[in-house]
């Protein structure tokens, strides 16, 4: 596009554009020659020089490479305006970035001269150069977006490419950055062959990968977000599962994220993972003060309220997604060590995957290998060569086929609920249905896996049936909260418990007595001991597992109050 940055009427329709300016037309005026000329040179934004009595005629000078504006961005609410530049770099590779407008006005545009600067564009005139582009505009409107994931019902947006949009209303993700594609290396086929073939027989390499599958079809579903925790010893392989999830998406070097981080910075890195998948590596990196409060915010997809400097509330920040972490340890645990509790909404987003209990650690099946260490070696080789490939098309086929696998989604979960849970509505229930979107999405992505029917189905049911192992059951976290609690309080913390034949040796923090192997825990003491929980409802269930029994004793100092007796055996496993 060419035109005068000195004039309201500035736009032109390309493809009538010549490549000088009519001869009408007087300066002052920008324009753009995209063609090398042996008296005016090489092609590039050019501006004409008003003439005056020292210079009648001078001659254009060049601001910069060519660049255009194409359209101009606004949001579905007519605010956040920007402009889409195109232009090549140095190399002749073509460039587009949906700028903000605002990124002109800030610190006289350097903002957005830096941005294309590092996108290969040479300026030299840099407040020329802003002049120029604050007065092109453009009759094509384009939707911008500022986050990625689904705009609306079929139309997915990366920072590259909108997927399937509907109508002629463009969408185009906007931010004061270009953001590169995500890297790739083979091809589709070459990482269906070489990587997801590797997946067939390792149940939890299946998860994982149909986890990479899942993760747009949350919002897409309605189901909520959640975190698949990989738990096991080191060098059991549980890396090499999050290191081939990531591979359908990007480079895994690049893309895998660690725990270490703020609470703030996680949740800016969620955000910029909206309807994807986020990778966490090794769990213990966490604060582990902070790692309750953050597993739980991650899969529930909202951040703090947080204040300007000027006092108002800015936006919470939101997003849907689904986490692979891992770890040698679980998020319990991990809280246990600063002795902060865990709630049943935490386990019901952070399921914990057992790693390292298969036949060779997190593999069932070595694909020829002698052993586990190769088998890695191998993955480890498959993805260095592939990866970044398959995420594309699967959105293609998300968007391609919405409605079909909207349609086909509660027949499919209802079998699976059925199948692997007796009360599909309970707590196991909701966690099942994780297990469910992760065989769904599997399924339907095995024209890109080259997997057979049924292979991510088995994979999740295995995975699914190895998490109730682990957690001990069917009973609910609450429950087994409760007990977990009365014994560790006992066993961690029994120097709070005084000797009632001892009434002048009084512990500091005291929460009960002890005499004749029984704990003797007065109700203030109770109410202590399950703070965070409810402890009438962990008198009941401990009373009905046989742990406590209610009486009313009389106590050193306190008289005869109601009290719950626990015996020394009664917590034995």
């Amino acid at each position: 596009m060419g035109g005068s940055g000195m004039s309201t009427n500035n736009v032109i329709d390309l493809s009538v554009h010549k490549d000088n300016p009519p001869a009408e037309k007087l300066p002052p005026f920008y324009w753009v020659h995209r063609e090398y000329d042996r008296e005016r040179g090489d092609a590039g934004v050019y501006f004409y020089r008003a003439p005056t009595e020292k210079n009648p005629n001078p001659a254009p000078v060049c601001i910069s490479d060519v660049i255009e504006v194409t359209a101009e961005t606004r949001d579905n609410d007519n605010e956040s305006w920007g402009k889409l530049l195109s232009w090549c770099d140095r190399d002749g590779m073509p460039k587009k970035w949906a700028m903000p407008a605002t990124s002109l006005y800030a610190n006289g545009g350097a903002e957005a001269i830096s941005i294309l600067v590092n996108g290969g564009l040479r300026i030299w005139d840099e407040k020329a150069f802003i002049r120029y582009l604050k007065g092109q505009s453009h009759q094509s409107r384009l939707t911008c977006v500022t986050r990625c994931g689904w705009f609306k019902p079929a139309v997915y947006v990366t920072p590259v490419r909108t997927f399937n949009p509907i109508d002629k209303d463009m969408v185009v993700y906007q931010v004061n950055a270009r953001v590169k594609p995500e890297p790739s290396c083979g091809t589709l086929a070459t990482w269906r062959d070489e990587v997801a073939a590797l997946c067939v027989g390792n149940s939890r390499l299946v998860l994982a990968v149909s986890t990479a599958f899942l993760s747009p079809m949350l919002t897409m579903l309605g189901v909520d977000g959640f975190c698949f925790h990989y738990v096991g010893a080191s060098s059991s392989g549980k890396s090499r599962s999050m290191t081939v999830a990531a591979s359908v998406i990007s480079d895994p070097k690049e893309y895998i994220r660690s725990w270490r981080a703020t609470d703030n910075g996680l949740e800016g890195i969620a955000a910029r993972h909206n309807d994807g998948l986020l990778c966490l590596d090794e769990i213990a990196q966490v604060d582990a003060s902070k790692a309750g409060e953050i597993a739980y915010m991650l899969p529930n997809g909202k951040g703090k309220q947080r204040s300007t400097k000027n006092g108002t509330a800015k936006e919470i920040q939101q997003w849907c997604l689904a986490l692979l972490s891992n770890g040698e340890i679980d998020l319990k645990s991990h809280a246990d060590s600063v002795r902060k509790s865990t709630y049943a909404g935490q386990e019901m987003r952070v399921i914990n995957i057992p790693a390292d209990n298969c036949e060779f650690a997190c593999f069932e099946h070595l694909h020829g290998e002698a052993n586990g260490a190769l088998f890695a070696d191998l993955l480890d080789k498959a993805v260095r060569e592939n990866h970044g490939t398959a995420f594309n098309a699967w959105l293609d086929h998300l968007t391609i086929n919405y409605d079909t696998i909207k349609e086909g989604w509660r027949d499919f979960k209802s079998t699976f609920l059925n199948s692997v849970a007796e009360d599909p509505s309970g707590q196991i229930g909701r966690v099942a249905e994780k297990f469910a979107i992760a065989a769904y999405a599997g399924e339907l992505s095995s024209e890109i896996t080259g997997w057979s029917p049924g292979t991510a189905t088995e994979a999740a049911k295995v995975c699914f049936t190895a998490w109730i192992e682990r957690r001990g059951g069917t009973e609910s976290h609450e429950d087994n909260e409760i007990v977990e609690r009365i014994r560790q309080t006992i066993v961690r913390d029994g120097a709070r418990f005084q000797d009632a034949n001892k009434p002048d040796e009084i512990p500091t923090a005291r929460v009960g007595f002890i005499k004749d192997g029984e704990y003797i825990i007065p109700v203030e003491g109770w109410k202590v001991i399950f703070a965070g929980l409810d402890a009438k409802r962990a008198a009941s269930v401990l009373q009905a597992k046989g742990i406590t029994k209610p009486d009313r004793r009389y106590l050193p100092g306190l008289g005869r109050v109601r009290c719950y007796i626990i015996h020394r055996d009664s917590l034995a496993d």
